[in-house]
């Protein structure tokens, strides 16, 4: 099909996985960063099912946040980060009401960030990936 930019948009369908994958893990990192500022408050919060744990829920929080957004900026195991992130940010989608203090971003952009993984899911890792071909 013919395009309005065939010069400037010629390695689209190889490089849109990667800024997607781009943009999700800035958007991890920051949410990492913002549990590591947060900590404190994040560890005096009372949650479901595991009531008010402490220091050792906010570290899991920073870490596990970390990690999904490394291993997608890498593009290392993408699907299953991926997956990981989605359940995550649906995750935090379904707590902001109650925990708005504590999350960064509204509703929305929860949501945003969940279709986001679930794209990288089935477009896989794009180019610059370390995924193992298998």
């Amino acid at each position: 099909m013919p395009s309005i930019f065939p010069d400037v948009l010629f390695l689209g369908p190889a490089f849109a996985p990667v800024l997607l994958r781009v943009g999700v893990a800035i958007a991890y990192f920051l949410i990492a960063r913002h549990f590591y500022k947060h900590r404190g408050r994040l560890a005096s919060e009372h949650f479901p099912f595991v009531g008010k744990p402490g220091n050792a829920i906010a570290w899991l929080a920073v870490i596990s946040t970390g990690l999904i957004a490394l291993f997608i900026a890498l593009g290392l195991y993408l699907q299953v980060a991926a997956v990981v992130g989605c359940v995550g940010a649906l995750k935090m989608w379904w707590f902001e009401k109650k925990h708005a203090d504590v999350l960064p971003y509204g509703r929305i952009a929860y949501f945003l960030l969940a279709l986001a993984c679930l794209s990288l899911v089935i477009l896989g890792a794009g180019a610059f990936a370390f995924d193992l071909p298998y």
